[in-house]
């Protein structure tokens, strides 16, 4: 906590997934940082603390052979960015709603694994 009600999280994941055909098969490592910070609700009729976050995140996935369907010759290699946002607001005693924008670029050295994708997404939340 950097100081109260604001967080600043880091996170580093390693994956490496094994299929049956080796062009399936894929090592990947990522990182990512998040901020989050909690205030008052601003609006008067709401109770408890709001949160926003902000995450950037980035990943490196190297495959272990060539498709030969697709390159018979080269291995897929992916580089992806990922910048997002999520607002929590509660909305009564454990119920809470979760509203999320991301944005992903994925840079590959195979053209036609090149993408950008936006994403939105709102969630009723429960804890428990």
């Amino acid at each position: 906590e950097l100081k109260p009600g604001h967080q600043l999280t880091a996170e580093v994941a390693l994956r490496s997934s094994s299929t049956y055909r080796t062009y399936y098969d894929y090592d990947q490592q990522e990182a990512r940082v998040t901020y989050a910070f909690s205030y008052a609700s601003p609006v008067a009729a709401s109770r408890g603390q709001w949160t926003t976050s902000v995450w950037l995140g980035a990943l490196q996935r190297q495959y272990d052979a060539a498709d030969p369907a697709v390159s018979p010759g080269t291995a897929r290699k992916d580089d992806e960015w990922r910048l997002g946002v999520s607002q929590s607001i509660p909305l009564a005693d454990r119920w809470f709603a979760l509203f999320s924008l991301e944005h992903a670029r994925n840079r590959s050295n195979m053209p036609n694994f090149h993408y950008r994708n936006t994403s939105a997404s709102a969630t009723l939340l429960r804890t428990f």
